[in-house]
């Protein structure tokens, strides 16, 4: 079990998208909740997933399997798109029934890395609108809906993404109501990462992906 220093609660690792934990995260990726809520609905061949984490090494793009302790949770994804602009996204591991205040977590350890690390000045997501829960947090914290547009997947099913932003002027009062939303462990397991976010990124500096922390 991975500690950190209050209390000993249980402390958070980004774990990277590789070769070696293909397998398992193709299997979240193919999970039915996790194509039903992504623009692309067509399962994912295990080739293509390799050939995809082989490409992350050389593009600004971060997909990490979230582990609290020693458990998997989910998988965060946080990807510049350039001119100070990140773009997040996340889902569960398997089928598991949402830890209560894993999601609100969730938006926050991507908020700290596209501010602090990336040096982002706005973070945004993309929701599939038949996607409810996360359209009432951002709701509830105060990010605001920017946008609607309508996609095609490849099935030929018309959907309608609804584009959220919130930014880095906002941050501080979007993450004082997501704490107000985490049970006290995983409250804590945030605040240390928080601090501390490049000792939670596994092979931080062999990949070279984040940037040095703000001064």
């Amino acid at each position: 079990m991975t500690t950190n220093d209050k209390n000993g609660q249980k402390s958070i690792t980004l774990e990277r998208f590789s070769e070696a934990n293909a397998e398992l995260v193709l299997s979240w990726r193919n999970a039915k909740h996790v194509r039903a809520n992504s623009i692309s609905d067509d399962p994912i061949r295990l080739e293509d997933h390799v050939a995809f984490t082989k490409s992350l090494l050389e593009k600004r793009r971060n997909f990490f399997i979230l582990r609290l302790g020693d458990e998997p949770q989910g998988v965060i994804n946080v990807n510049e798109l350039g001119a100070g602009v990140s773009l997040w996204g996340c889902y569960l591991a398997g089928n598991r029934a949402p830890r209560p205040g894993i999601f609100p977590m969730m938006l926050g350890i991507s908020s700290v890395i596209a501010f602090k690390w990336l040096n982002a000045t706005e973070l945004r997501s993309e929701v599939v609108s038949s996607n409810v829960p996360p359209q009432k947090l951002n709701a509830f914290v105060g990010i605001e809906l920017v946008n609607r547009s309508l996609v095609v997947r490849s099935s030929g099913e018309k959907i309608e993404l609804q584009c959220y932003r919130t930014t880095r002027d906002q941050w501080a009062d979007v993450r004082g109501k997501l704490e107000r939303l985490m049970p006290t462990q995983l409250r804590y397991a945030f605040e240390f990462f928080a601090d501390n976010p490049q000792g939670a990124i596994q092979g931080y500096d062999e990949v070279g992906a984040l940037r040095k922390p703000r001064a």
